[in-house]
């Protein structure tokens, strides 16, 4: 495990503030018995922790925390600053006497030292920073533009608790915090909290590209570095637009390549990874570690695609078979998430992170892609269903969708779902049809005054009016799933192994880029993502490209209703369990009895309820031990 941790309440005890500290550090930050990676501020300044993952200057003059020559700065920050070697040659940096490192830390800390907040907007990385300036007597912090790296924090007694992880912050605070029964009624709209908020009241995450800082008087303030911004489209020729993109992936990638440990690749036979994977493979002398995930006697696999850019690309290729029995690890997988998380494709990136870390430091990834291409069915589903409420009575369509849902209610199969998930998007205003997609009521769950929470589309979707809806869809995705859901899995997987991940596709410049075009170049003829796919068309076969879109998707419901894990869901759904007073036991108990039967439809839901069950076991009642088998739960709570 490899993160950032620190505290820092003026006036405050420094014995209980160190204590603290070590407890929080013992779960995430710790380097060894000496207390090697604490420092505090020896005027009463803040206490600040840091567990290294050595990817660049693997020498000691690049620990962490570091402070300056004249002591007056320090700096901890977790991730990476690609764009370090260019910033090292501002001759201001270098006016501060002789380099002592050759990494990408010092170069943040001097930049920082000298410009302050502005050095935040130059930064191509993924970050999340405490800075300290002990003649100013203010600690800063930021986090990255899109959200790569998670901060949360605290502001509790006229002081500020921060961790890269919540487990660790919740470490840090003097006592327990109260659960958020907003943020718990949007877990069950989303299967996922959405930022700032966290299961915690009084605890929170710092929105991405902005910044916190506190001065000795505890007073804070808060601003922003950098916001997605979609410009009005303008024309552009899609070969443009292809050779724009091409050529900004390939600088994109080339910085996130510099690495003094071994590199690679997951490879999940998407169009995403296998596009990175062939531009990496082509950047490297030697053959390519790449990793793919298969699910033994599951018939609907991606990993011959995935075995077939490794064969084309002469990767060192490994792919990690999975059964019923990786889930087995789920309540220690979930302890890393430290709130309730449902997205249950967590457990084969957990299992692919531990298997990469076995052979390299750092793997590069395609997240961020399709969030700036155009890449999901729902981003082309809400744009077709504004051009239809435009082109169409409002009556016709509400009639197409009452046909259509009564028609379903006879003839079962996704072609139907999908017509009357459409006709009932037509049907709505813009900001409705985008909750029918996003939001996802598992089994009656009653979402007990969630209007009062932001969830993703009133948050990010709403928050544009004036733009169309295909942007305002494509600023939901980026600013809602992709930093509460994908990228914290991500980030929560590879940390737990101390693996580093990257993607070259979240770059300031690169969204720039494709924000500026219109919904005929990224959704060209109707094609998801295609300015990627024609990039990709000299990279990729074309049965690869146009495919369903997959990803690490286990059979879940097929696993859970299996006789091991059967008796664990069951309690979860149980009227008096953890998840008990969110559900309707009617609707769960009929879910359940389908799932059974082998009907795949409610999988995801009740994933959702096992998962919630679990946190509240691990986190609320503390009875239940991270180290517990998922197929010994039910008797681990009984006996406790």
């Amino acid at each position: 495990m490899c993160g950032i941790a620190g505290i820092w309440s003026p006036g405050a005890d420094p014995g209980a503030l160190a204590a603290r500290l070590g407890e929080a550090v013992a779960l995430q930050v710790h380097r060894g018995p000496d207390g090697e990676g604490i420092w505090a501020d020896p005027a009463g300044g803040p206490h600040l922790g840091h567990r290294r993952l050595a990817v660049l200057d693997l020498t000691d003059a690049a620990d962490q925390p570091m402070i300056s020559p004249d002591g007056r700065h320090a700096l901890v920050f977790n991730g990476e600053i690609y764009n370090f070697r260019a910033l090292r040659e501002d001759p201001a940096l270098a006016a501060l006497g002789p380099w002592h490192s050759t990494g990408d830390t010092e170069v943040l800390l001097r930049a920082l030292a000298v410009h302050g907040r502005e050095a935040l907007a130059h930064l191509d990385g993924m970050f999340a920073l405490a800075f300290w300036d002990a003649r100013e007597r203010t600690l800063l912090l930021a986090r990255d533009a899109f959200g790569e790296k998670p901060l949360y924090l605290s502001e509790t007694g006229g002081g500020l608790a921060f961790a890269s992880t919540l487990t660790s912050l919740l470490a840090l605070l003097p006592n327990e915090p109260e659960l958020d029964e907003d943020a718990l009624a949007l877990y069950w709209k989303q299967f996922a909290v959405a930022g700032p908020l966290t299961a915690w009241r009084d605890v929170g995450s710092l929105p991405p590209g902005s910044w916190l800082e506190m001065d000795a008087r505890g007073a804070i303030t808060r601003g922003s570095f950098w916001e997605p911004q979609y410009e009005e489209p303008h024309p552009v020729a899609f070969s443009d637009a292809v050779d724009a993109a091409r050529a900004g992936l390939r600088d994109s990638l080339r910085r996130r390549l510099v690495s003094d440990v071994p590199l690679g690749c997951f490879l999940s036979g998407g169009v995403d990874s296998s596009l990175v994977t062939a531009l990496t493979a082509a950047e490297f002398a030697t053959p390519l570690n790449t990793f793919s995930v298969g699910f033994a006697g599951h018939e609907d696999e991606d990993w011959p695609f995935a075995q077939h850019v490794a064969e084309r690309y002469g990767t060192v290729h490994e792919p990690v078979w999975l059964d019923e029995t990786c889930l087995e690890e789920l309540p220690r997988i979930l302890w890393h998430y430290g709130q309730p998380y449902a997205d249950f494709s967590c457990v084969p990136t957990w299992h692919v992170a531990r298997a990469a870390r076995r052979k390299v430091t750092v793997a590069v990834t395609g997240d961020g892609a399709d969030e700036l291409y155009a890449g999901y069915l729902s981003t082309r589903s809400l744009d077709l269903a504004d051009r239809l409420r435009h082109g169409l009575p409002r009556q016709l369509l509400q009639a197409a969708a009452g046909a259509t849902a009564a028609w379903r209610r006879r003839h079962r199969g996704d072609r139907w779902r999908r017509a009357g998930l459409l006709a009932a998007m037509a049907a709505a205003d813009p900001a409705a049809a985008c909750a029918i997609l996003h939001d996802r009521p598992p089994l009656g769950a009653r979402p007990r005054d969630a209007e009062r929470a932001p969830d993703w589309v009133a948050r990010w979707f709403d928050a544009a009016p004036e733009r169309p809806v295909f942007q305002r869809s494509l600023l939901c995705d980026l600013r809602g799933r992709l930093v509460d859901n994908f990228l914290v899995k991500v980030d929560v997987a590879a940390m737990a192994h101390s693996l580093e991940t990257r993607t070259p596709f979240l770059e300031t410049s690169l969204f720039a880029q494709a924000a500026a075009w219109p919904r005929s170049v990224l959704l060209r003829r109707g094609t998801t993502k295609a300015v990627l796919k024609v990039l990709a068309e000299d990279y990729l076969p074309r049965d690869l490209l146009h495919r369903p879109k997959r990803g690490f998707t286990p059979p879940m419901g097929k696993w859970l209703a299996g006789p091991r894990y059967a008796p664990a869901v069951e309690w979860a759904l149980s009227e008096t369990g953890p998840a008990g007073p969110w559900l309707d036991p009617a609707v769960a108990r009929a879910a359940w009895d389908q799932q059974r039967r082998g009907q795949q439809e409610q999988q995801s839901a009740l994933f959702a309820v096992l998962a919630f069950a679990l946190w509240w076991e691990l986190f609320v009642t503390r009875r239940l031990d991270p180290a517990t088998p998922l197929s010994g739960v039910r008797e681990a709570v009984a006996a406790s």
